[in-house]
């Protein structure tokens, strides 16, 4: 008899431990900078494809219920081919005209429309997490921080105010970096004012101008 007999098992209760159990072993990835980014982005392209997977969840049942009235199989068989059509796992040599038929709008659909939409949102999400990587790190050191202090139950009634410091590595040429951005700002905005100066030059060269102009014709 196996070892892990209760762990290989149907039953929901073990199923749903072990599931759960996998899952919370993801947060211990978050403790680690190089694998911290990824674990961040599956969640956010967990969150992204939400609105996703309801309709691919709705097409894929749809293919289902159509190609299940060209056929004696029950739906749970029905179902599985429809899936097995997401992933691209396949047979079609045994269908008849009216079965090919499905399968064609079901591949356009299932296989080419929606997958590539996928693919399309996590491009998105990539995108967009790798902008905001330093504060999505921040949030997620953050929330860690919180975890561990909400364990700490016996600090919670103190009272006594705290302060978060945060220590960051320091980069040689940082302050040089910093200091050649403000002269090129300063310079920016020298330049900015002897524009500003010689169009108020020019303006009240014109000015003279008219007011000349002005008293000429009125005599």
């Amino acid at each position: 008899m196996s070892e892990f007999e209760n762990f290989n098992s149907s039953n929901l209760l073990t199923i749903a431990t072990s599931i759960l159990f996998w899952l919370e072993g993801i947060a211990a990835f978050e403790l680690f900078r190089s694998t911290r980014y990824y674990v961040l982005m599956i969640e956010e392209v967990i969150k992204d494809i939400r609105g996703f997977l309801l309709i691919l969840v709705y097409f894929v049942t749809a293919y289902c219920s159509v190609f299940g009235t060209t056929t004696n199989s029950d739906f749970s068989n029905t179902f599985k081919l429809s899936y097995d059509l997401l992933l691209g796992d396949f047979s079609s040599s045994e269908l008849n005209d009216t079965q090919w038929f499905v399968f064609v709008i079901g591949s356009i659909l299932n296989l080419i429309i929606m997958l590539n939409l996928l693919i399309s949102i996590i491009s998105d999400s990539f995108d967009r997490i790798k902008v905001e990587q330093t504060e999505s790190e921040t949030r997620v050191r953050l929330g860690l921080v919180l975890e561990i202090e909400n364990t700490m139950f016996w600090n919670r009634n103190k009272g006594e105010p705290t302060f978060f410091s945060l220590i960051t590595e320091y980069e040689e040429g940082a302050q040089e970096d910093l200091e050649n951005k403000i002269k090129k700002l300063e310079e920016d905005t020298q330049d900015i004012k002897n524009k500003i100066e010689e169009v108020s030059e020019n303006t009240q060269k014109n000015s003279e101008k008219i007011d000349k102009l002005l008293s000429i014709l009125t005599k």
